[in-house]
């Protein structure tokens, strides 16, 4: 893996900062959509580890989550000349999008049987 070459970046750093915003913007609304629909028993956490740490309690679920992708997003920063990194980051701000989408539908659905 190779960097980019830095005469001619990939991307620019405004652009890669507004991904990595983007990002962590989606991890807030997924965080938030989650425990809305968990409390409500209308959503089960899919993810093993995530499960693991909401049922070690909310306050320390809210930490980890907010933590974990600051941090991913601090170590990404770092590594942005690559285009691994700046692909793998669209990627997974497409994921958290699709996942705050279905969230949102749920509770829109959740809405109408109300």
């Amino acid at each position: 893996m190779c960097p980019i070459d830095s005469s001619k970046p990939f991307i620019s750093k405004i652009y890669f900062v507004s991904i990595l915003v983007s990002l962590n913007i989606l991890n807030l609304l997924d965080l938030i959509t989650t425990l809305y629909l968990y409390f409500r028993d209308l959503l089960v956490e899919l993810n093993p580890i995530m499960n693991y740490v909401l049922q070690k309690g909310i306050n320390f679920f809210i930490i980890y989550k907010i933590i974990s992708v600051l941090g991913l997003s601090i170590f990404l920063y770092f590594f942005r000349n690559y285009k691994l990194t700046v692909y793998g980051s669209v990627i997974v701000c497409i994921i958290y999008l699709t996942i705050v989408l279905r969230n949102l539908y749920i509770v829109y659905l959740a809405a109408l049987i109300c």
